[in-house]
């Protein structure tokens, strides 16, 4: 954490913009962005018109994305190196996906629901098998999987509810009905 708030202003236009300030409420970076987003890993996530960039604390700009990546809605921070990202298909469908820290899709948006990366696994939830190539490890649409930083699929679970991991690399998993229940381990 870099100890900074986000803030937000209107100037004369109403036009609302963010910025950044210190424990004293003093302007650190300056109020200039459309949208920003908490620093996570060192960086925040901010947005100026259409382009979002990485700032670090002192304001530089370190990550740019990628400005081929168009209809990003959502951003998140930085979990394990990687972003993750909504953004709205050409076919107007709303999809998740990974950003790396070069700016550039390393998960293309695929996903109805995902979560952040947690001990080097994320939960998504609705694939689109659109990309699919022979040897990939499939499952069904709607269940819950976990894939890796490389968008491998780790084991399916035919369960609806599988919770982040915590520290001790345990979570909790659960039907529809939260009738049958148990503790899956990372490994």
């Amino acid at each position: 954490s870099s100890g900074y708030t986000i803030f937000a202003t209107t100037t004369y236009s109403k036009t609302v913009i963010f910025g950044y300030i210190d424990t004293n409420c003093k302007a650190v970076i300056p109020f200039v962005y459309d949208e920003a987003l908490d620093f996570s890993e060192g960086l925040a996530a901010v947005r100026k018109g259409n382009r979002w960039f990485f700032i670090d604390p002192l304001g530089k700009v370190r990550i740019e994305v990628d400005s081929t990546i168009r209809g990003i809605n959502q951003m998140n921070g930085f979990r394990e190196g990687l972003c993750l990202v909504r953004k709205t298909l050409s076919n107007r469908k709303k999809k998740y996906g990974y950003l790396d820290t070069t700016g550039h899709m390393k998960i293309p948006p695929r996903f109805d629901i995902a979560e952040d990366f947690a001990f080097g696994v994320a939960i998504v939830d609705s694939l689109d098998f659109s990309d699919y190539q022979p040897g990939m490890n499939l499952t069904v649409p709607k269940e819950i999987i976990l894939i890796d930083k490389n968008r491998n699929f780790l084991v399916p679970y035919k369960n609806e509810r599988i919770y982040p991991f915590n520290q001790a690399w345990f979570t909790e998993v659960a039907d529809s009905n939260a009738t049958r229940r148990g503790i899956m381990n990372r490994n």
